[in-house]
Formats: structure tokens, C-alpha cells, sequence
């Protein structure tokens, strides 16, 4: 082929920022669509707010902010793995403060007190299996 996906061989697909403005059916309707065409050995790499974080009160005013401004945050997920399992994916979940700290633990040092179960969300790196 002269251009594009070549379908027998593994591919990276990144899809940022945009799952948490779907609904879910939408989103497990791109993850099977990606699902079918990437070959084993793929990866995608994406981010997604946790469930909890979208139905903690405190986000309230945030989230109707957004939704009075067209941009309403929809999905969110406190099982990553599960979710990518569920389209035959192996996935690994890190939130952003320890992506942060393996780059530069000095300017971002981890602290023991951890947010709530999901935290705020994930940084996901799945794969097919070979």
C-alpha cells in the first residue's frame, strides 16, 4: 500500500481526549470498530476520567460549566482494564501524577495521599495480544 492502515500489520492508535465527551455506547462503539482492524501487537494509548470523579459533588459545577458551554464530559470509567478487556485489549491504567513523577520526580514528587478510588483519571496503554 501506498498509504494507510495495512491491516495485517500492528498499528498505534492514540485517542486523546475525546472518550469522556461520548456516551457510552459510543465509546465502546469506537473501541470495537478499533478492535476489529488492529492487528496483534497494536497499542492504544488514551486518557479517561474515572466514573467516581464525574460523580463526585465537587465536580458538579465544573461539569455544568462545560455542559452550558457544548463541551459536557460523559464517560468516565473506575476499571480501565476492564473496560479494554472487555474489546480483547491487555491495559495497563497509571494516573497522571505517576507518569509525572517516573519523568521527573523532583518537580514532581508522588505524595502518599492518594484522591479518591480513580482518582481524577488514567493514562491507558493497551495492547493486542501477539
Amino acid at each position: 500500500m501506498d498509504a494507510g492502515l495495512v491491516p495485517q500489520q500492528a498499528s498505534i492508535w492514540i485517542v486523546e481526549g475525546l472518550f469522556y465527551y461520548l456516551e457510552a455506547a459510543a465509546v465502546h462503539h469506537v473501541l470495537a470498530e478499533i478492535s476489529a482492524i488492529a492487528a496483534p501487537g497494536s497499542v492504544l494509548v488514551t486518557d479517561l476520567v474515572s466514573a467516581s470523579f464525574l460523580a463526585s459533588p465537587w465536580m458538579k459545577p465544573f461539569l455544568q460549566a462545560m455542559e452550558e458551554r457544548g463541551m459536557a464530559w460523559r464517560f468516565g470509567t473506575d476499571d480501565p482494564a476492564g473496560l479494554f478487556g472487555g474489546f480483547g485489549w491487555e491495559a495497563r491504567a497509571s494516573q497522571p501524577d505517576e507518569e509525572a513523577s517516573r519523568f521527573d520526580p523532583r518537580r514532581f514528587p508522588r505524595t502518599n495521599s492518594r484522591p479518591p478510588v480513580g482518582g481524577g483519571g488514567f493514562f491507558v496503554v493497551a495492547r493486542q495480544p501477539s
